[in-house]
């Protein structure tokens, strides 16, 4: 049976003040765009919703709980990806816990490069993915494969600079959630 969702993507990301701002834009130009209809083949436009922390958590006394209940209905995650991102506790878990709800595979993960080289800054949990594999007497078994992560880049010099990137990159992020290519949203 197949997950409900009440968002199409949840963001993940540190609360530093670039990673923070990218967060922010990233979510109000994802929530205001909407694709060429013929980027669609005919599907109905509607509008995406993005769960942000800041801006969809309710005032709880369980904050782990609602980030568990938000991830479970979120059809895609967003993970900012910083020299920090690693080391930050909450991103591993929203990061470990997605990746259970989905299997273990990471099809449905989406990175946003917002400092850094891809290879220094991308936590391992992105980089692979687990497998069930069927052996030719029925049994199976789990295997981890290394994987690129989908990405969008927006790493530069200044955090205006990265703001100016996010202009074109977001649709890098908006194409999966639409179910497109890039190509068809980037003119």
């Amino acid at each position: 049976m197949e997950r409900e969702y009440v968002y199409d993507a949840f963001i993940s990301y540190r609360h530093t003040k670039l990673d923070k701002t990218i967060a922010d834009n990233l979510q109000r130009k994802l929530e205001r765009y909407l694709p060429p209809s013929s980027a669609l083949g005919g599907r109905a436009v509607k509008k995406l919703r993005v769960f942000r922390d800041e801006t969809e958590l309710p005032t709880s006394s369980n904050l782990s709980e609602d980030i568990r209940t938000a991830l479970e209905g979120s059809r895609f995650l967003i993970v900012l990806c910083s020299k920090t991102t690693a080391q930050s506790k909450w991103c591993m878990q929203e990061i470990t816990y997605f990746k259970e709800l989905n299997g273990g595979r990471t099809d449905n993960i989406i990175t946003v490069l917002t400092e850094g080289d891809p290879s220094e800054v991308f936590p391992t949990e992105l980089c692979t993915e687990t497998r069930t594999i069927a052996n030719a007497d029925g049994t199976t078994r789990a295997e981890t494969i290394d994987v690129e992560p989908l990405a969008a880049n927006v790493s530069a010099a200044t955090e205006g600079a990265s703001l100016r990137k996010l202009k074109r990159e977001f649709l890098r992020v908006a194409a999966p959630l639409f179910g497109c290519g890039f190509d068809a949203l980037y003119p």
